[in-house]
């Protein structure tokens, strides 16, 4: 039985039962068939999401399949013989990071004198958390099944969600989300072919979070388009700090640091106004965030401070060696106060964890539409 909630946390926690989540801004990405299906014989491209590095297929359990993947232009890249295992699968993956499926990909399967063979179509989706909808392109007329892919709090059941959606004669599709999109969340647009193969194409709601005290900075936006940020002093008006990182595929992720016009690195601070081109809505004075954990106690007292966008959401992450070794999503306050138990186990939305001198938390703290800032702290005694 899941656990009882507060108010604001419940809200989140109920639309977010229906996510996945791998790790906190995990990479979305979904288990090759899982959605799928059992995929005809005697060869099919069973799984492909446009902007990943792998082709994954089904032919007849211990077929040699030779597989010759070509640009829209004619250029090889990638060329790969495989088995197929006991159940059929074949995994073709290249390790070019610059070497993804893209739209006008030609992907030719050849076992013996059976040959499959697929041109990757037109594909597109974007995740609008303003509006709650969803728009793209696909093939002109082609029913296509658009799902949820989970979000970026924890959930213990993965996403129900999905539509169908009929391309129209120009190749446009919409759709309209039931609920309120936040930064974040992950949606998929699939294609199936005659001959049985499905085609991927995902995106997230874009999003900014900031850390308190760092230069680096991570969101999301549309894949290949830019996203301006800056950090302006919230009196002066003065620009402080730039960045302009490009979403990266599959999804539209991206990392960055501000930096001065000198290139030198600039820190976020409290106070600090944060520009950005990802959402209308993504702007924001960057709030303080006050925290202190115990390892005596397992205590982690604290305070998201308020300056007009706070969420009262707090997800608090323990790191132990490099591995989250646990985490907590709770309200907090009505001024942004939060005592929280690590060790406390039922109580809430958590996987809790007994915290020891020098672990590493992550108190992010959630503003509305779903950007985050957060602050880094250290465990003492």
């Amino acid at each position: 039985m899941q656990p009882e909630l507060t108010t604001g946390a419940s809200r989140r926690i109920r639309k977010f039962t229906v996510a996945a989540l791998a790790s906190a801004m995990m990479l979305i990405t979904l288990v090759p068939g899982a959605l799928a299906g059992a995929a005809p014989a005697p060869i099919v491209f069973d799984y492909l999401q446009i902007g990943t590095q792998c082709v994954y297929g089904t032919a007849p359990a211990g077929a040699t399949v030779e597989l010759t993947w070509r640009s829209g232009g004619g250029a090889v890249k990638h060329h790969e013989t495989q088995v197929a295992t006991d159940f059929g699968s074949l995994y073709y993956c290249s390790t070019n990071p610059s070497t993804v499926l893209a739209i006008g990909d030609r992907l030719k399967a050849k076992s013996g004198s059976v040959t499959h063979q697929l041109v990757i179509p037109e594909l597109t989706i974007r995740v609008n958390r303003t509006a709650d909808s969803l728009k793209g392109r696909g093939p002109a007329g082609a029913t296509l099944r658009v799902e949820c892919w989970g979000g970026p709090l924890p959930s213990f059941e993965p996403c129900q969600w999905n539509k169908l959606v009929v391309a129209s004669s120009e190749g446009k599709w919409s759709k309209l989300i039931p609920w309120d999109i936040i930064g974040g969340e992950g949606f998929a647009i699939r294609w199936k072919s005659t001959g049985g193969d499905f085609v991927y194409a995902a995106g997230i709601a874009p999003y900014v979070t900031v850390t308190l005290g760092q230069s680096r900075f991570s969101g999301a936006t549309f894949v290949g388009q830019t996203a301006n940020v800056a950090l302006k002093d919230a009196t002066t008006n003065e620009v402080l700090a730039t960045a302009s990182p490009t979403g990266a595929p599959p999804v539209g992720r991206f990392t960055a640091r501000f930096k001065d016009e000198n290139g030198n690195r600039v820190p976020v601070a409290a106070g600090y106004e944060l520009i950005t081109n990802v959402a209308p809505d993504a702007d924001m004075i960057v709030p303080d965030i006050e925290a202190t954990a115990s390892a005596a106690t397992n205590i982690v007292n604290g305070r998201c401070f308020d300056t007009g966008r706070s969420e009262r959401t707090l997800f608090l992450q323990l790191f132990r060696a490099g591995d989250r070794a646990g985490w907590v999503l709770e309200d907090t306050d009505e001024d942004g106060s939060f005592s929280i138990d690590f060790f406390e186990d039922g109580v809430g939305f958590r996987d809790p964890a007994n915290v020891k001198v020098g672990d590493r938390l992550l108190v992010m703290c959630m503003q509305t539409e779903g950007d985050w800032v957060q602050r880094n702290i250290v465990a003492g005694e």
